[in-house]
């Protein structure tokens, strides 16, 4: 079994300083109470439920703790928490901080029956409930099985005591040899205690006296329990038991009110210690986890800064961004729920994404083009030619001079329609909103001789008026041919219109169709006849 550990630090001054003692270790639950972490729980469940001093409350729902209450500190004419604690402390600092069931202070058991498993030195009394109870997970802080409340101890275990006088506390790190004093001219203070605690993945739970109205205009002391389980820069996420404003809260702590403070060792499980994986980088696409195999629920992720949320998959456990921008940081935030707790966590990572994508040049697609010449009215497909891959995140710019820009500007590819005269086009790009790239160029004419009707290489360019494609302007249609089939087919393959064409009437109705550029397909199978044509809507 695990070895559990409370490490306690005091304000109280004792006269002298007790030393650390070995002390035997009970495997009865109830002794448990005060040796490991079911004590830490019960008492400040006792403080948040104000169970012992009120009562149980249906308002905090902690029915294990009234019948701890009602059934054993009340028969047995005991304090209950943090008094006891104190009392028993201290008969053992009279004692030279020797514990024994001799000087300890030791209740009568509610039961009146020993049992054969424990050690008088506890003072507690019998638990009624029993630690093992479900509902007792519903009255602490984070699930109980994960910090050994059910565990048998069979080895002992060191209490280490060390007041230190005022509202300066001190306590012993650990290392591989066991338990190493710090001198107190190290004494370091609470928040620092707690901030590295924290970063060490442990809880802690500090005792607070803070001031609460009394009713009569004066106020009145009130002892009330923080437990501390994370921290996203300067605000403490925590949970506070008192009782004019109890509950789960992310902010600030008066630490110079703390009087007493503690933390568990072993295996621990707070409900907010998932964390977001991922590099501390992003040049490019990247992903970015929720760790941890708890059931969490309601997980959502933000984005702020140079970066742009593309998608998430594993349940929402797994995000995907890409930057905007070169340089600079941003920052990432996880909100989730598990075992009843609204959770946030942040990751601030650095932007370090490539210089932009750089065009080498321009590619004409078409058939259309032939030693930089075309025919005027003719679309033309245009690439751009870069170094590397383009990714998803690269913005494309295009300039044109003696033509139309008909569609995809912003991307590698555009449709241009030729006027007459000189031709020039240009294109940039923007990678990941870096700035944008120097220009690349492609020139050309369209004095090519032969262009017949209006187009040349194969590739004519009917003229479209009033929703209607008329097709009188293709020269090299063949005398005989007195009828033909068409299809219209857009430029991803789909087939938009089909049907046929009589010599009588060349035309075909484009009501209804909305694509822009399509690709014109002429047969007849008679007559031995194919043709092809783009054209523009």
């Amino acid at each position: 079994m695990r070895k559990l550990t409370i490490i306690m630090a005091l304000s109280f001054w004792m006269g002298q300083e007790a030393l650390a003692q070995s002390v035997p270790v009970s495997t009865a639950y109830h002794d448990q109470l005060l040796q490991g972490p079911c004590f830490v729980f019960a008492t400040v469940a006792a403080l948040e439920s104000k169970a012992i001093e009120a009562g149980w409350s249906t308002a905090t729902d902690f029915y294990e703790w009234n019948l701890y209450s009602r059934d054993v500190l009340e028969s047995a004419g005991l304090p209950g928490g943090i008094p006891i604690f104190k009392k028993i402390i201290k008969q053992a600092s009279s004692a030279n901080g020797i514990f024994s069931a001799a000087n300890l202070y030791r209740p009568t058991e509610a039961d009146g029956l020993p049992n054969a498993d424990e050690i008088l030195y506890t003072g507690m009394a019998k638990w009624q409930a029993g630690c093992g109870a479900p509902s007792l997970k519903n009255a602490t802080y984070t699930s109980i099985e994960d910090v050994g409340c059910q565990e048998v101890l069979d080895t002992t275990k060191l209490f280490t005591i060390r007041p230190y006088g005022g509202y300066r506390f001190q306590y012993n790190y650990t290392d591989s040899s066991g338990y190493v004093e710090k001198d107190p001219s190290d004494v370091v203070s609470v928040k620092t205690d707690v901030d590295i605690l924290l970063s060490q993945g442990k809880g802690v739970i500090i005792y607070v006296n803070n001031y609460d109205g009394d009713g009569s205009g004066g106020y009145a002391p009130t002892t009330h329990a923080l437990f501390v389980y994370g921290k996203s820069g300067s605000s403490y996420r925590f949970k506070d038991s008192w009782p004019g404003n109890p509950g789960n809260k992310v902010g600030g702590i008066s630490f110079h009110n703390v009087y007493r403070y503690f933390y568990l060792t072993g295996t621990f499980d707070p409900p907010c210690s998932a964390t977001i994986t991922g590099s501390s980088s992003v040049s490019g696409p990247t992903n970015f986890s929720l760790s941890g195999s708890d059931a969490y629920t309601h997980i959502q992720w933000t984005v702020s800064g140079g970066l742009k949320k593309v998608s998430t998959s594993n349940g929402g456990k797994t995000l995907r961004v890409t930057p905007n921008g070169c340089s600079g940081t941003a920052t990432i935030t996880l909100q989730y729920k598990n075992k009843g707790q609204s959770c946030t966590q942040t990751k601030t990572v650095n932007l370090t994404a490539s210089p932009a994508v750089v065009p080498s040049g321009i590619n004409v697609l078409s058939l259309d083009w032939n030693n930089s010449q075309t025919c005027p009215n003719t679309i033309l497909e245009l690439e751009a030619i870069d170094h590397v891959n383009p990714s998803a995140g690269t913005v494309y710019d295009w300039s044109v001079s003696g033509a139309t820009l008909l569609s995809g500007d912003g991307t590698p590819t555009i449709f241009a329609r030729t006027g007459s005269g000189n031709l020039t086009f240009r294109v940039r790009a923007n990678s990941y909103n870096c700035g944008y790239s120097g220009w690349r160029t492609l020139t050309g004419n369209t004095y090519a001789p032969g262009c017949g009707g209006g187009g040349g290489g194969g590739f004519f360019r009917p003229a479209v008026q009033e929703q209607t494609l008329e097709l009188r302007t293709i020269s090299d249609l063949p005398q005989n041919l007195q009828s033909f089939d068409y299809q219209l087919v857009s430029l991803d393959g789909r087939i938009v219109k089909e049907g046929q064409v009589r010599r009588e009437d060349l035309s075909i109705n484009l009501v209804g169709v909305d694509e822009r550029v399509m690709i014109l397909f002429l047969l007849s199978e008679d007559e031995g006849y194919f043709e092809q044509v783009k054209i523009l809507k």
